[in-house]
């Protein structure tokens, strides 16, 4: 099935079946970005100057509530999930249990 040579190396490497391709072109843009800002002096002293920056706040508060409620829904919908995993194991050994009594 698989090509056992090297160590298995070449899997890491295939393209096929991967994300890498996909996740090049916007890996490349942040860095470029990145950089770009990184090079820029003015937008750099207006960002660590807190007090230029961002007046107000508002958008770090809005930012929390976004991510809080972001949060506690995944935190939901994992607990339901899981006890609904819960229920269909209970169901399967009632299941289990009723074949070897019978």
């Amino acid at each position: 099935l698989y090509s056992k040579e090297w160590g298995g190396i070449f899997l890491l490497f295939r393209y096929s079946g991967t994300a890498w391709p996909a996740a090049i072109p916007p890996s490349l843009l942040s860095t470029a970005l990145g950089l770009g800002l990184s090079y820029m002096d003015s937008s750099d002293e207006l960002i660590r100057d807190r007090n230029e920056f961002m007046q107000h706040p508002y958008p770090f508060q809005l930012f929390a509530y976004l991510l809080g409620f972001l949060i506690v829904f995944r935190t939901n919908f994992a607990y339901s999930r899981y006890w609904e995993a819960r229920g269909a194991l209970a169901q399967m050994s009632a299941k289990w249990q009723d074949g070897a009594v019978m």
